[in-house]
């Protein structure tokens, strides 16, 4: 491609002021193949085009990660605007303001979007979020999505009583960010009893739901099958494959928590501690899979990382909400995500559904994720999840989607 000649007035244009401005510069004179550009001056004005825009968006998220949408893109075509953009995105997401609150916060903003209605998603059993950066980082949607963690991982708070206290706290958290709906909800196992109850809430309040994702989500047991379950449980503890197999699974969360708690602590210190992290990670840790998706320098405030101590209590408490919770039935419509995996081990004892067409009086939508209940969020078969969840949000493919609807 030849060289485009640079416009008039380009050599004595605005320089890179910040970094942030130096770094899109530097991606940009590489796109459009141009020595001198002004941070004022126009996108296409120099030659851009929906191609080398594509190329200059790809970059964005491969080289700064952000994930800018094409949208915001066309409406902001000077290296100015993108990078006042880009810092708005890192302050929102860092919750930094000058207040300096260090308050653990229940959203945390992991894929910035449009003005479109986002997608809140549920923590799971551990009630953090940090691998929702990963499935948010392959999403193709222009939605926002807002991971939601348990503030009380901070051992200063004090955990919830129950799971209806604690999904009443995220609607009203949820409603101080978006006033109005629809509302777009989703969660991975104790996540996806969240977003019902979170959901069923929100229908007792006369708001609308339009979403509810359920990412290999169990009902949980009935009064009757409690017994049972116990039982099982002690069962299933009690043989040394089902420890082995867990270790396994565990492995790669609990090498993404350790670096992410190391990250935190040496993320504001120079001199030789700095440098003995970045050895370090770039040796054992740095192979956390988290990385490539929390690309940005700080931790954000508001996506702290607890003590394992801290986590595992955590774990304790939720599992005790979970198996206290008697799901009511509601109106709601269900999008069920379940595992190939377990479907071929387990398909005839779970039922088509797993049973939510007994709650969910609007029906169950299912749709087959890659992988199992331990490596569904993990490289590579998140990819999948996250294609296959932003068809859900934004359409569906109706020939690969099978529906239980509840007749009574």
């Amino acid at each position: 491609m030849p060289q485009l000649e640079s416009p008039s007035g380009a050599l004595d244009g605005a320089t890179p002021r910040t970094s942030t401005e130096s770094a899109i510069h530097g991606i940009w004179t590489e796109v459009l193949e141009i020595d001198e550009i002004s941070v004022d001056q126009n996108f296409f004005d120099l030659g851009g085009n929906s191609v080398r825009m594509a190329q200059l968006l790809k970059r964005l998220s491969s080289d700064l990660g952000h994930e800018v949408p094409i949208v915001e893109a066309f409406k902001r075509p000077t290296i100015a605007e993108l990078a006042q953009f880009i810092r708005g995105q890192h302050e929102r997401a860092s919750d930094v303001d000058s207040s300096q609150d260090d308050t653990l916060r229940p959203l945390v903003l992991v894929r910035p979007g449009s003005d479109r209605p986002p997608l809140y998603i549920f923590h799971p059993v551990s009630g953090l979020i940090y691998f929702y950066f990963m499935l948010a980082h392959h999403m193709e949607t222009d939605r926002p999505v807002y991971a939601v963690q348990d503030p009380s991982v901070d051992p200063t708070r004090t955990p919830f009583e129950n799971l209806e206290e604690m999904a009443s706290f995220y609607v009203d958290a949820i409603l101080e960010n978006s006033a109005t709906g629809p509302f777009l909800l989703a969660g991975w196992s104790l996540g996806g009893l969240l977003a019902y109850e979170v959901g069923r809430q929100m229908e007792e309040r006369g708001l609308e739901v339009s979403f509810v994702g359920m990412i290999d989500t169990h009902p949980p047991a009935t009064e009757g099958d409690k017994a049972s379950l116990y039982e099982t449980v002690v069962t299933v503890l009690t043989e040394t494959w089902f420890w082995a197999r867990l270790l396994y699974s565990l492995t790669p969360f609990l090498r993404d928590h350790y670096y992410l708690q190391e990250r935190q602590r040496v993320q504001d210190e120079t001199g030789p501690n700095r440098r003995l992290w970045n050895l370090l990670t770039s040796r054992f840790v740095g192979q956390a899979d988290v990385v490539s998706s929390m690309k940005s320098r700080r931790i954000p405030l508001m996506a702290r990382i607890p003590s394992m101590a801290r986590t595992f209590y955590m774990i304790h408490c939720h599992a005790r909400h979970s198996e206290a919770y008697l799901p009511p039935t509601s109106d709601l419509r269900i999008t069920l995500f379940q595992c190939e995996e377990e479907i071929a081990d387990d398909g005839d004892s779970l039922g088509p559904d797993y049973g939510w067409s007994e709650l969910a009086r609007g029906g169950v939508t299912t749709r087959t994720i890659p992988g199992n209940h331990m490596n569904l969020i993990r490289p590579p078969n998140v990819e999948g999840l996250a294609e296959i969840l932003s068809q859900e949000l934004d359409g569906g493919a109706p020939s690969r989607v099978q529906s239980h609807l509840n007749t009574a």
